[in-house]
């Protein structure tokens, strides 16, 4: 499988977003049986480490079903069926194939929702299904991290980052259910002092059953951290909640600041070559609170932007919405006209709006994907968030725009860049 590519893109987004969720634990399988699908065909995933995705086993073909079954014997502790067949249960093909594993059945219209709403609904009928710990012990200056996916683009690495940064603050992190954790790790995951909600889209109604459940309080933010200064600000914000002194952040703050004077030296360099990193139009599309908080980046650390607009992806296809107007819903027209506007331009979205880009003739100077769905996969080795995310974004950025003024044809294919 391809690195970032944890559910294939022909998936109905409310499948893809329920297949992210359960493939997220390393020990668990899932299997797909929903018609109009890739024609009728099955998908069948198993962690750790392979992916059997495109069978060739049509519905209701029991025999080709089986067959494959045996290898999550030797895989996985778990496994999930997502169907949409009322008389369907994971049971009977386990029994058939002579496995004893214990699972759950999930039926839904998996046709029609958003990726979101697939991710929820799984999580929700996981916990309702599994017990967790008792809450008898609680282990000081823990977290959970809630609403963390490798469905959502360079999730995987975020999750590092994440991590990382909060293990250097003091914290330690127990368990990112959907997002690489074991079962025996979710299951310990009542140990937390806190659950940290990061997408609210994923994670806030998973919180608020996890509190009501077990007793586990929840922090869940307005923001996200990008760049420097939206890292440290996210981290003060925890630390305000946790009892976490300024004094458990000094090491995240001296990396900080390693960070911002690299990137200022960089910068400084590049400016005396190439002027300001200037862009008169810019265009974000995003889930959630992403587009906001890259756009807070944007503007205070990373480059300037002329006019920058920032429309929330909605999970409902050829539909977007901006935070002025959060109750009006727009169209592909709509969006077709300003992104003519984006020649020379910065354009920071799904595939999808990239692709509309190049039907339309238009070459922003900078075209980075950062949402879902993806038209193109890329191997990232770096995070969007967090201080290793902000060095990121400022050299991939400046990389773009000289590779642009120094001559690239604007009808050709900016690539996106690796670092």
């Amino acid at each position: 499988m391809k690195e970032n590519q944890s559910v294939p893109r022909q998936l109905p987004e409310k499948l893809a977003g329920a297949v992210s969720f359960f493939t997220g634990f390393t020990d668990t399988a899932v299997l797909v049986s929903v018609g109009q699908v890739a024609k009728g065909i099955c998908f069948i995933y198993s962690a750790p480490g392979w992916h059997k995705g495109e069978q060739d086993i049509q519905m209701g073909r029991r025999k080709e079903f089986l067959a494959v079954l045996p290898e999550i014997k030797d895989s996985s502790q778990y496994a999930v069926l997502l169907t949409d067949k009322p008389d369907e249960a994971l049971a009977d093909y386990l029994s058939g194939a002579g496995i004893n594993c214990p699972g759950l059945t999930l039926h839904q219209n998996w046709q029609d929702g958003d990726f979101a709403e697939g991710y929820c609904t799984a999580a929700a009928a996981y916990f309702s299904a599994v017990e967790l710990r008792s809450r008898s012990m609680v282990i000081p200056c823990s977290l959970n991290l809630l609403g963390v996916s490798d469905g959502y683009y360079n999730g995987k690495n975020d999750v590092i980052e994440l991590t990382r940064m909060l293990e250097l603050a003091g914290y330690q992190v127990l368990a990112c259910p959907g997002a690489g954790s074991t079962r025996q790790e979710v299951a310990a995951m009542t140990q937390a002092e806190m659950n940290l909600v990061v997408h609210p889209e994923l994670g806030l109604a998973l919180a608020k059953q996890l509190q009501t459940e077990y007793g586990i309080p929840y922090l869940s933010l307005p923001l996200l951290p990008y760049g420097v200064e939206g890292s440290l600000e996210w981290l003060s914000a925890i630390g305000q909640v946790m009892w976490m002194g300024e004094r458990s952040h000094q090491a995240v703050r001296e990396e900080a600041n390693a960070v911002w004077r690299t990137m200022c030296q960089r910068v400084k360099r590049w400016e005396k070559n190439w002027g300001s990193l200037y862009f008169p139009n810019g265009l974000i599309s995003a889930p959630g609170l992403v587009g906001g908080a890259v756009a807070s980046a944007l503007r205070t650390e990373w480059c300037t932007v002329g006019s920058l607009m920032v429309l929330q992806q909605t999970g409902r296809a050829n539909v977007w919405k901006t935070a002025e107007e959060p109750s009006l819903a727009f169209s592909e027209a709509w969006l077709g006209g300003h992104l003519d506007r984006l020649e020379n331009g910065l354009l920071l979205a799904s595939g999808y709006e990239g692709a509309l880009a190049q039907q339309r003739g238009v070459s922003p100077a900078c075209c980075q994907t950062i949402a879902r769905p993806v038209l193109e996969e890329e191997a990232l080795r770096q995070p969007f968030m967090g201080l290793r995310g902000a060095a990121y974004w400022v050299k991939n950025l400046w990389q773009q725009y000289m590779d642009n003024c120094g001559g690239r044809s604007s009808t050709s294919k900016k690539k996106q860049y690796v670092m």
